[in-house]
């Protein structure tokens, strides 16, 4: 059956083709493949060669394949598969490398054979050292060694050491080498006291040793004041038992101003030598040399009392 409908143009519809392509309403075969691109409402039955009704099929299905549901047969050559491995993995069937990040692990561990720990160790239970724990051993030491705590037998060989030492330095035992620094420091010191001024007492220690001369003088060439080689000095005294014994003693004493180099020549003076022992301390009272007076001017005096 043919219809021909003309609009300006005609064409043809061929019924029957559309009987092949197209279901009807009413139901139908489709000869060739179905392609949906939306949704499928099925209100009755789809029946597809080989399975039958659809819907009945999928209703018998299993709904999820649970763990332990199928067995080897069911996969296709999985029995095939198991049967060309190795049945058990025995003791040193495995190398390091056949396990994923093993390496890894190991270089992260402490090497029990010795080696250093380089970060912190958090001990939770017990540290043996062949026996002993560790732990248990620190808790009953004492925390810290005070000054005192230890005997000398506690230090092993103090003993010993200190027998072999000398008891007791006595005065000229040690050498300046001895005593560390001693040389140098003496070193930086001034030889010789060249320039001396006196504003208070000076007190003489000569326990052990007596005299009856005292001498004033400046090393020689040595002065304060170029070309000068004065001695001007005020008063001097000597206490003995509470007592100047300069002055109890003056008119015993005797006394002179000389070169150093000639002691037994008196070169006089511009005020006596008595003066530094007539008790008058105040004014301008005491002995003066000679102006110019050689480099090595020198006062003695003599005949004092053995002290």
């Amino acid at each position: 059956m043919t219809f021909l409908i003309c609009q300006g143009f005609s064409s043809s519809i061929d019924i029957d083709e559309l009987d092949t392509r197209y279901l009807q309403k009413t139901g139908g075969s489709i000869s060739s493949n179905l392609i949906i691109n939306g949704s499928l409402d099925v209100k009755t039955n789809i029946t597809l060669p080989d399975i039958g009704d659809v819907e009945d099929t999928i209703q018998g299905k299993q709904d999820t394949i649970q763990d332990g549901d199928l067995t080897i047969a069911k996969t296709s050559g999985l029995q095939t598969a198991l049967n060309g491995k190795q049945p058990t993995i025995e003791d040193g069937d495995l190398n390091i490398a056949k396990t994923p990040g093993l390496q890894s692990a190991l270089d992260s561990k402490f090497d029990d054979t010795g080696g250093p720990i380089t970060g912190n160790v958090d001990i939770s239970g017990i540290l043996l050292v062949g026996t002993a724990d560790i732990i248990d051993e620190l808790g009953t030491k004492q925390p810290t060694i005070q000054d005192g705590d230890l005997t000398i037998a506690k230090t092993n060989g103090l003993q010993s050491a200190l027998n072999a030492k000398q008891p007791t330095i006595e005065d000229g035992d040690l050498t300046i080498a001895k005593t560390d620094g001693l040389q140098t420091a003496l070193e930086a010191k001034q030889d010789t006291i060249s320039n001396f001024e006196i504003n208070g007492n000076v007190n003489l220690n000569t326990s052990g040793t007596n005299f009856d001369t005292i001498v004033v003088r400046r090393p020689t060439n040595a002065t304060g004041i170029t070309d000068d080689y004065l001695i001007d000095l005020n008063e001097l005294q000597i206490w003995v038992n509470n007592a100047n014994i300069l002055i109890e003693n003056a008119s015993s004493l005797i006394s002179s101003v000389v070169s150093w180099s000639n002691k037994d020549l008196d070169l006089g003076s511009q005020k006596s030598p008595t003066n530094l022992y007539n008790g008058v301390i105040a004014g301008d009272n005491g002995v003066l040399t000679l102006d110019p007076s050689p480099t090595d001017i020198a006062i003695i005096i003599k005949n004092i009392p053995t002290t």
